[in-house]
């Protein structure tokens, strides 16, 4: 990259690291709860902030309240381009009292506090400014740069769904998500697999439980087996990400001591790795239930899923990885980590669907992101907005 590219671009981030931040806190001030789900309002809000940058964007209108926001810099088609993605929706504040309003968007002590602060309000904003910066650096893009600011990633993804089932997909060859990663770089993540598990049988009188089909009986037994199944991926973990989980954290069934029942639920959320195949893990725990209802005549059990995010991971040397960690190195004289992380994030559509790489890379803590007092740190903000778009620019140019 050349010199005279590289200042104009780190010029421009930190002429606007002002309005970096005053851009993440009104994303933070304006209410995106997922769920129930209603971005109208921050879609706007960032529509706004990047026509007001000089340029062009659409805002994508999913139905039910969902949005999302995408603009595209650089005409060129020679080389792929790279998408730059974030989600617009947060989850909401939780029952715990914050020690301040949790949609504040207050900046205070080299910190922005609010729900998004950390995942991932801070992230869209440097992306946003990124995508700015090389606009405004004059570099020539041999690619497109995407900047997809994605609609309900907390809940079903419509956004990414969406952006991924579309032709400007097609455009593009490497995709960066900005959830906060410390300026970490994050090549790999586990999967997301909930299935709610229900056992229906017949009931009778708890002092005849030979005239009915206990349905909680049931279940407990197909739980056991997908106990006995997951202690066996123990002894197999991702280097990485560790072993595969599964933990029942739902469960309902009767109504009185001296009832069977015949009707019984779990839910269960399944944590997969690199590897394992839901379709295939779901095919072995229906035998399970078709044996169970062989050994207990009148049992029936059901499986359905609920969440369905595939595992993801990037070679750890892929060019694009290595391109990101030299930019990190060059401009803030550290060696970023490469890690793994057990949440799941868009990655899961990006990556397993599209058939793309996937980097994960962005300001703030992930430790905050869900968190009550969930904060940033603002120069983490600003630094991202640099390395994003000088990283673009070597990419593309």
């Amino acid at each position: 990259m050349r010199e005279d590219i590289r200042r104009s671009i780190i010029d421009f981030v930190e002429g606007n690291s002002d309005k970096i931040l005053d851009f993440t806190s009104r994303l933070i001030k304006t209410k995106s709860v997922n769920p129930p789900g209603d971005e109208r309002e921050v879609a706007e809000i960032a529509a706004r902030e990047i026509r007001s940058l000089g340029l062009e964007c659409e805002i994508l209108d999913h139905g039910d309240n969902y949005r999302s926001v995408v603009t595209t810099v650089g005409k060129s088609r020679e080389i792929k381009g790279i998408m730059l993605n974030g989600h617009l929706d947060t989850v909401p504040p939780g029952e715990i009292t914050w020690d301040r309003d949790p949609f504040s968007g207050d900046i205070e002590g080299g910190f922005i506090y609010g729900r998004g602060s950390s995942d991932m309000k801070a992230g869209d904003a440097a992306m946003t400014y990124a995508a700015a910066a090389l606009a405004a650096s004059g570099v020539e893009l041999k690619g497109p740069l995407m900047l997809a600011l994605s609609s309900s990633e907390e809940t079903i993804s419509k956004g990414a769904r969406a952006i991924a089932s579309s032709e400007a997909i097609k455009d593009i060859g490497t995709v960066l998500i900005a959830e906060p990663t410390n300026l970490d770089v994050y090549t790999a993540e586990k999967g997301c697999f909930w299935i709610t598990v229900t056992a229906k049988g017949k009931t009778a009188h708890g002092s005849m439980p030979h005239c009915g089909v206990n349905a909680l009986e049931g279940l407990c037994d197909f739980l056991w087996k997908l106990r006995s199944r997951w202690t066996d991926f123990q002894n197999s973990p991702h280097p990485d990400l560790g072993p595969s989980t599964a933990s029942v954290n739902l469960m309902s069934s009767g109504v009185g001591t001296n009832v069977i029942p015949d009707l019984a639920t779990a839910s269960v959320d399944i944590r997969t790795v690199p590897g394992q195949d839901h379709q295939e893990l779901l095919k072995e725990m229906t035998g399970w239930a078709l044996k169970l209802e062989q050994e207990r005549p009148g049992l029936k059990i059901s499986i359905t899923v609920l969440n369905d995010r595939a595992p993801y991971e990037i070679d750890k040397e892929h060019p694009s990885v290595n391109s990101l960690v030299s930019q990190v190195e060059g401009l803030l004289s550290v060696t970023p980590n490469k890690k793994a992380v057990a949440f799941y994030t868009d990655a899961s559509i990006f990556g397993p669907f599209c058939g793309l790489p996937v980097i994960i890379f962005g300001p703030g803590d992930p430790t905050m992101a869900h968190q009550p007092n969930e904060r940033s740190d603002t120069a983490s903000i600003v630094e991202a907005a640099k390395l994003i778009a000088l990283w673009a620019a070597e990419e593309l140019s």
